[in-house]
């Protein structure tokens, strides 16, 4: 059975400074059909940041042809910014932007 990797980058910022807290990344090897593991970890990862750095919004990043990642984006509630040519892992590539907004 071949290995999907499954792949996004997040960087989040407070709001009105737009200061640059820090950046992770959610990588998961799928190897069975779609169980929602990513769209779950991603969930769970937007709550805990949010919440212990009063983060009010977070930046994802994922490869334009990766519509696994795009389609976990949208169900946890990212609104896409942009679409091009852009830096992704140190490379020039295709990529979707999206953002996700705290309104707790």
């Amino acid at each position: 059975m071949m290995a999907i990797k499954t792949s996004a980058i997040f960087s989040f910022a407070k709001s009105k400074s737009k200061k640059k807290l820090g950046k992770s990344a959610i990588t998961l090897q799928k190897t069975l059909p779609a169980k929602g593991y990513a769209t779950e970890a991603v969930k769970a990862f937007l709550a805990a940041k949010a919440k212990k750095l009063n983060i009010k919004e977070i930046y994802g990043i994922c490869l334009a042809e990766n519509t696994a990642s795009v389609q976990v984006l949208k169900k946890c509630g990212f609104s896409q910014i942009c679409q091009g040519p852009g830096n992704y892992q140190g490379r020039e590539v295709q990529i979707i932007k999206a953002i996700w907004k705290n309104y707790n």
